[in-house]
């Protein structure tokens, strides 16, 4: 669907890897600012536990709404966890890091935990799954290093397998992939909410070969051996998102200033 707005961005990403971990709980509320709520569920063994995911895909075509051109492509890995703040269900965003210049010029004027970094992706792909798909970021941020497979079934065994309290890999999915509110540091301190648009996903569900994970080492989520044993791999190999511009968390009070209130008095046109 293409969403025409005087004020979003549309890019097709392409090759959304999610490595998402389950990690205590108390681990992740130390890094986490006070005002967002982290979600958290409770394992078989009746600990406490919150997700933390590293997505990494490629931007095609990023562009104003309105215009076919000037188009961006460009990789990008993120580092987030799951929260919610005054009653929006979104994510956290502890950082990103971006393949080239302009866009990561673009992402550090509204983000203060945006980076530049050298991308070595290798991905070989077809209907049945990905064969392999690695990654080897390097960045003043932080590194990352991993190599993935993932089947193209949905009833791969990946997807039907339990992970307590979830149903199977299909619902844990839906937990994790669909969400609509980014929160993030701006340059100038306070934090802000992305709204974004983009169908429910149907992922391919694969398993981590190898993994490292500096980040999530550095700030003491994970360590190196329990970064090896993620509860979930995903893979979606296209969707639309449509961006648009961040507002203040501050603001989110007031209603008439949220992004889903001036979308609904925009005109748009759906294609």
């Amino acid at each position: 669907m293409r969403l025409l707005t005087p004020f979003s961005f549309q890019v097709e990403l392409r090759h959304l890897a999610f490595i998402s971990h389950q990690v205590p709980a108390e681990r992740v509320r130390k890094g986490l600012p006070k005002q967002f709520e982290l979600e958290t569920f409770r394992s078989e063994d009746g600990k406490e536990y919150a997700l933390i995911s590293v997505g990494c895909f490629r931007n095609h075509d990023f562009r104003w709404s309105l215009t076919q051109f000037p188009r961006l492509g460009f990789e990008q890995v993120t580092y987030r966890t799951y929260v919610r703040h005054r009653g929006r269900i979104g994510v956290y965003f502890f950082g990103t890091v971006l393949s080239k210049l302009l866009p990561f010029i673009m992402q550090r004027s509204l983000a203060k935990q945006a980076f530049s970094g050298m991308f070595r992706v290798s991905r070989r792909a077809d209907s049945f799954g990905y064969k392999s798909y690695e990654c080897d970021i390097k960045s003043d941020f932080s590194n990352l290093k991993f190599r993935l497979v993932a089947n193209g079934k949905d009833d791969s065994v990946e997807a039907l397998k339990p992970r307590s309290p979830f149903l199977n890999g299909i619902e844990l999915a839906q937990q994790t992939t669909y969400r609509l509110h980014g929160f993030f540091k701006s340059p100038l301190g306070f934090h802000v909410d992305q709204f974004v648009l983009h169908r429910p996903m149907r992922p391919w569900f694969g398993e981590l070969v190898e993994g490292r994970f500096d980040l999530w080492e550095n700030l003491g989520f994970l360590t190196r051996e329990e970064s090896q044993h993620p509860l979930l791999v995903t893979v979606e190999p296209e969707i639309t998102f449509n961006f648009f511009p961040p507002l203040p968390c501050s603001l989110l009070a007031l209603k008439r200033l949220s992004l889903e209130h001036l979308l609904a008095l925009s005109p748009k046109l759906a294609a």
